[in-house]
């Protein structure tokens, strides 16, 4: 009986570190005593400046409902008024879908079998099918996150419209919970597949990020285009596409258990979205020891060949070299930092080809407007890319082998900020040479669009500098504050680098403060652009940009180097 109990215990403190891993908690010790998880942060300074992070990412979010509320407002009367209040819902559920996939995807694989710690939990007492559970509930909770993003503003408009119902309330609860399961089992099966190929090839991380790309590109794109299609059929032939989602009985069967709640509709739901659930979870279940053992001799094997890539080299290079490595050695740092790199080269591409589409339209916002519009996109895009953000915290295991080498700290910082400019210049470069293309050969149309208006030569001449000039100061400006951010946030003791790459508070401040340093010029220009010319307002931007680089450089040498020093 006492074995048993004991065996127990160790069970619920390993089940309770994979929960809680991450969070700044205190869990007791089976044996005793305490043990520290998270760093502990004190003063008034530390409280202060997490809730006015909290409030940021509070207003984040808000401002994601408010776009999503907005489309799904258009849609609740039309539909309502010809009878099509299920249609409503399977729409909602559809976005909802898509929304959960995007959220997790990336983090299947390093959440169930990249963790640090499923070594020393696999030879524990403990059943590899618990350890998997509590992993994927950790992705089921990040699931229902996202998707709340989705239904809230989904179902305030159809209340709001069309009156409160307790009954869809309940019931569009119990699916939503559902829906969370079945995009977990999609998630899950691509991180088991990409744990499985990666197992048996060399460079894992390359093969993970195209197979990942490859999977959400092809899922977005049969997703995105029947979405646009219906979109796009609703104003003219509701009653066709009614048909056609009846016809394809999921959908339809999920819309009518959300409004009407028919037995037979429930009884279809459900079978729908749990059976794909379960099915994934016995695979999942049934090879999650070999397969997280695998993947993570693998790793080993792989980590060993690092030995012997840096010969004689500069001391700058040697660390950039090194940087790169440890990027490209994480699938999971190379897709969820650097994704935006892959935006950044398929917007310029998507421009090239669509040239003869886009420009006539591009062409009702005047030459000015055009230029704006670009820079603004560019810097949205920029805004995704946050390899800086996440690169000291990811140092955790190796902090010891960085502080003993006779190297100074800001070398090492330096070397983290030039990995960002390494991945971004080439691909702003194309997006760039894109845009001036646009600008040069731009046509004025008969309908433009009130403020805009066609640049004079000294404008298109300052203009085409700025465009190749100004993105490259918001790149460099953007790794530097995301920098400050990872050394003002670390997390050297989490379980999987995921928590970090993803979820760490250096990683959400960084999102938010790229969209700051993009948003507030851009608004800036367009309410100001009818009484500055655009050029003028874009090159005092640059002149702010190029003093704010200098500012971070200074904190970075004067703060940045005491603060990486402190690290333990």
């Amino acid at each position: 009986m006492e074995k048993r109990m004991t065996i127990w215990r160790v069970q619920l403190f390993a089940l309770m570190r994979v929960l809680l891993s991450g969070f700044r908690v205190r869990l007791v010790n089976p044996n005793g005593g305490y043990r520290s998880v998270g760093k502990k942060s004190s003063g008034l300074l530390s409280r202060l400046g997490g809730i006015g992070v909290i409030l940021l990412l509070a207003c984040a979010a808000v401002s994601v409902m408010f776009l999503l509320g907005t489309s799904f407002y258009t849609l609740v009367e039309p539909l309502h008024l010809l009878g099509l209040d299920w249609m409503y819902m399977s729409l909602v559920w559809i976005v909802c879908a898509f929304v959960m996939l995007f959220g997790t995807v990336f983090l299947a694989k390093a959440m169930l079998y990249e963790a640090k710690d499923n070594a020393r939990l696999l030879v524990m007492p403990i059943s590899p099918t618990v350890i998997l559970c509590a992993r994927m509930l950790s992705l089921y909770l990040l699931n229902l996150i996202w998707g709340a993003f989705v239904l809230c503003p989904a179902l305030v408009c159809r209340f709001w419209l069309i009156g409160f119902s307790m009954g869809i309330l309940i019931r569009s609860i119990l699916i939503y919970l559902l829906i969370g399961l079945f995009s977990l089992a999609l998630s899950g099966l691509l991180g088991w597949v990409l744990a499985r190929i990666s197992a048996h090839i060399r460079n894992k991380s390359l093969v993970t990020v195209v197979l990942s790309l490859a999977f959400i590109g092809a899922y977005y794109y049969c997703v995105g285009t029947g979405f646009s299609r219906v979109m796009e059929l609703l104003l003219n032939e509701s009653h066709a596409v009614a048909e056609a989602l009846g016809a394809f009985a999921p959908l339809y069967h999920l819309g009518m258990a959300s409004v009407s709640g028919e037995a037979v509709s429930v009884a279809v739901s459900a079978a729908t979205l749990l059976v794909p659930f379960v099915l994934v979870s016995m695979l999942l279940s049934a090879t999650f020891g070999a397969t997280a053992t695998a993947s993570g001799s693998s790793r080993l094997r792989k980590g060993a060949g690092y030995v012997g890539r840096y010969r004689v080299r500069s001391v700058e290079r040697a660390l950039l070299l090194r940087e790169n490595a440890r990027l490209l050695s994480s699938s999971v740092y190379l897709l969820n930092a650097g994704i935006g790199v892959a935006f950044l080269v398929a917007g310029a591409i998507y421009m090239l080809i669509k040239y003869d589409t886009l420009a006539p339209i591009l062409a009702m916002l005047g030459q000015d407007t055009l230029l704006a519009l670009f820079l603004g996109g560019a810097g949205m895009l920029l805004g995704t890319v946050l390899f800086t953000a996440p690169s000291v915290s990811l140092d955790a295991k190796t902090l010891w082998v960085l502080r003993s080498m006779p190297v100074p700290p800001m070398k090492i910082l330096c070397a983290k900020w030039r990995l960002h400019l390494l991945w971004c210049t080439g691909p702003l470069l194309m997006l760039s040479g894109v845009g001036c293309m646009y600008l040069l050969r731009y046509t004025p149309s008969a309908q433009m669009l009130d403020g805009g208006r066609v640049l004079s030569g000294a404008e298109l001449a300052l203009s085409v500098v700025l465009i190749f000039v100004l993105p490259q100061l918001c790149s460099v400006l953007c790794s530097g504050v995301g920098l400050l951010l990872g050394l003002r946030f670390p997390n050297l003791q989490w379980t999987t680098e995921a928590q970090v790459v993803k979820q760490g508070m250096a990683v959400l401040t960084a999102m938010v403060s790229n969209l700051a340093l993009v948003g507030i010029p851009a608004l800036s220009v367009w309410y100001l652009r009818t009484d500055i010319s655009v050029p003028l307002l874009l090159l005092a931007w640059t002149a702010v940009f190029a003093v704010g680089i200098y500012a971070v450089y200074r904190v970075l040498l004067c703060w940045g180097v005491a603060a990486f020093e402190r690290l333990s």
